[in-house]
């Protein structure tokens, strides 16, 4: 739910005054009318960083035979933002989701240095109140809520099996070439089998070698000649890795890409599982919010007015 400061303030734009303590069938999202509006459009900060970061231009500048423009994408990113940060808020109260005074405490914090970075003449250059940015971060906040309430069920008993990390150091030949444009050549016959007597020859020797991460970043063509691996990651010869015991090397394992010589330094990596399980954990959460969204978003209905969104440009 973190936010840039110019989403923050592109999102500002577009906040409307519905309440998102109830859960209710209607989501409705509009821009502010034109009446409580001057000058400054919405689109207007998210207009700004896209050209601070690609250059003057790029917001007009046109994408597909339709005549979508970027700022089309961008206006269009920052309404769905909005209106899914409206739908999760929705639900807040069928979860029971409320802030509590050390939360509204943090948010007075949170908003007095968005006020002081941003600047008051930006912001009213922005016609953007102080109590828009406060609603804004208590949505964010309640929002956060919602899905620390949705996930709060999720299993997060991870098996060391399932989440098994080893340190693998590795060599590895390719099967193809790069041309002068970047694109992939593909090896012919004869040359393939020159590689494959060049890869047997590399093997014999690297098994003779005490230091086998330095020989392997002389010989290999892959960009580093270590990582940490579980089940999967290295594709058609992952059950072969996997079996490697502590300092096993590897005969020449042939993929679809190329050729590896791998070298098991630790099949069982203590720190590295300990992070896959984390992921695994953020993997399994981020699922099941993502579900219950999509539920939420199937039974929404959202109102917007298109007139006055489209009315806002830079």
């Amino acid at each position: 739910m973190k936010k840039t400061l110019a989403l923050i303030l592109a999102l500002a734009m577009v906040l409307s005054l519905a309440a998102c303590s109830s859960s209710t069938a209607t989501t409705e999202t509009a821009a502010p009318a034109a009446a409580e509006t001057t000058p400054a459009p919405a689109a207007e900060p998210a207009k700004e960083e896209a050209e601070a970061l690609y250059g003057e231009g790029i917001w007009d500048m046109v994408l597909d035979e339709k005549g979508t423009t970027y700022g089309d994408l961008r206006k269009q990113q920052v309404l769905e933002e909005y209106t899914e940060l409206k739908i999760i808020c929705a639900y807040a109260g069928d979860l029971e989701v409320e802030l509590y005074e050390d939360e509204n405490r943090d948010i007075a914090s949170y908003v007095s240095a968005f006020m002081t970075k941003v600047g008051r003449d930006k912001l009213m250059q922005y016609n953007i109140s102080e109590s828009v940015i406060k609603t804004l971060y208590v949505n964010n906040t309640i929002a956060n809520k919602v899905y620390e309430a949705v996930t709060l069920s999720v299993d997060t008993n991870v098996s060391d099996a399932e989440a098994r990390r080893g340190k693998y150091q590795y060599i590895f030949k390719a099967k193809y070439k790069e041309g002068d444009n970047g694109e992939r050549i593909e090896l012919s016959e004869e040359d393939l089998s020159t590689l494959r007597e060049k890869v047997a020859e590399i093997r014999t020797t690297a098994s003779g070698k005490s230091d086998f991460y330095n020989y392997a970043l002389l010989v290999t063509d892959a960009k580093e000649a270590e990582c940490y691996a579980g089940s999967g990651d290295f594709g058609e010869i992952s059950a072969t890795v996997m079996a490697l015991a502590d300092g096993e090397l590897s005969p020449v394992l042939e993929t679809t890409d190329g050729f590896y010589i791998i070298k098991c330094i630790a099949a069982f990596d203590e720190e590295a599982t300990a992070k896959n399980k984390e992921t695994i954990v953020l993997a399994r959460q981020e699922a099941r919010f993502e579900e219950m969204l999509a539920t939420w978003k199937r039974n929404a209905t959202v109102e917007t007015d298109t007139e006055k969104w489209k009315s806002l440009n830079p």
